[in-house]
């Protein structure tokens, strides 16, 4: 799946979530704006294993791609379910921080660690609808490739059929912010 379809993906997910936290006020504009970062950033955080990902061009993660891809295959350990936890913990800890050390308005942290955590899984999730899926995705228990989508719905990363996927989450995309920006 290419970078576009992963962000597509994760933002169709995760912008109903942040509009219904914004309704009950649980987020604020800060808390917004934090959480379409962070989508962007953990929606395409798995890839860093791989040096020529987008995320991976981009400083300072291309210092920790340059890292990960000296110690792992693609789709090696950062394609692993158990991994979600790390970076998912790492923005948890990283907010709170924030939150204590600078008194940063930031309002439902655990919201946005939630939308962390759905950003990375969306990214696991879309790769499970190609060709090649993930292998060993519940390694060690289960390492036989993991698809979500039967055979026939199956595409081949770049190809046309990836981009009417891509399309039709983008509609969704549209539908969603003007939903919310017409409130």
């Amino acid at each position: 799946m290419t970078y576009k379809t992963h962000l597509a993906l994760a933002y169709a997910i995760n912008i109903p979530l942040i509009e219904k936290f914004y309704e009950a006020q649980d987020f604020n504009q800060n808390s917004v704006i934090l959480a379409l970062i962070i989508t962007f950033i953990l929606s395409l955080a798995p890839d860093l294993d791989h040096p020529k990902s987008f995320l991976s061009q981009i400083p300072p993660f291309n210092i920790i791609s340059w890292i990960l891809s000296s110690i792992t295959n693609h789709r090696g350990i950062t394609h692993r379910f158990y991994f979600i936890f790390i970076p998912t913990f790492l923005i948890w800890f990283g907010l709170t921080y924030l939150n204590i050390k600078y008194k940063i308005d930031i309002k439902s942290i655990d919201n946005l660690t939630l939308l962390a955590f759905l950003a990375y899984l969306s990214h696991l999730l879309g790769d499970c609808t190609t060709k090649s899926g993930i292998k060993g995705l519940f390694s060690p228990f289960y390492n036989k490739t993991v698809y979500i989508v039967p055979k026939f719905m199956r595409y081949k990363t770049g190809t046309i059929v990836e981009y009417f996927y891509l399309l039709g989450l983008i509609f969704i995309i549209v539908f969603e912010v003007k939903d919310f920006l017409l409130k």
